[in-house]
């Protein structure tokens, strides 16, 4: 299975509760903030979804779904989408450095929901750190490519292609050394969101920016 085809070949509904799952997720601590919701502008595309799936996707900001019911519906997925989805929430969770506690039991329900294996956890968490110590250490472009791929290598060999579980390459993109928010990253995702995002969930970011 390619990359392409975790979500060429997921239904409607399935991708459905993969957005929402992350919305639900990023709301766990109460609310979601500035970092969290540049993270999901940046993992979300609307471009093949039917019109009321957008207008369901576009609800999510200001009303998260349940995050249980998003996970029973992805229960049943391929692997490759059950780990994405856990890849994402795993990410998003700690998008503004803070894990609390709502979002921890979130992940832990994940995890037994979605069928993931501790080490299949960690190795995603391990990922993460190591991306996170990447761009932090801001080496050239030359370092930076020799110490993302073998991140890449270690994640799998631990069983979890990155192209199956990030396809397009959200979490990864080494043109930007910063993963979490900035204004810059911010405003180019509303440019581009807005376009099908509608007004209430532009006035959402706007508020929160």
């Amino acid at each position: 299975m390619s990359e392409r085809d975790i979500f060429a070949t997921s239904s409607e509904s399935e991708l459905l509760a993969f957005y929402g799952s992350l919305f639900a997720i990023a709301a766990a601590d109460g609310s979601i903030d500035i970092d969290e919701l540049d993270l999901l502008f940046k993992t979300i595309n609307l471009d093949k979804f039917s019109d009321s799936a957008k207008t369901q996707i576009q609800s999510y900001t200001g009303t998260p779904p349940s995050l249980s019911d998003c996970l029973q519906t992805l229960s049943q997925s391929e692997e490759p989408l059950r780990l994405g989805v856990m890849y994402f929430l795993i990410n998003i969770a700690g998008a503004n450095k803070t894990l609390h506690p709502g979002e921890s039991e979130a992940v832990q329900s994940a995890k037994t929901l979605l069928a993931v294996s501790d080490l299949q956890i960690q190795a995603m968490q391990e990922f993460i750190a190591d991306m996170k110590q990447i761009r932090e250490a801001a080496p050239n472009k030359n370092q930076a490519s020799a110490s993302f791929n073998s991140a890449v290598s270690q994640l799998k060999n631990k069983g979890i292609p990155l192209d199956l579980i990030d396809p397009k390459g959200t979490t990864t993109n080494l043109s930007n050394p910063k993963i979490n928010y900035s204004d810059e990253s911010f405003w180019t995702q509303i440019k581009n969101f807005a376009l099908t995002a509608g007004r209430e969930v532009v006035e959402k970011a706007l508020i929160l920016y």
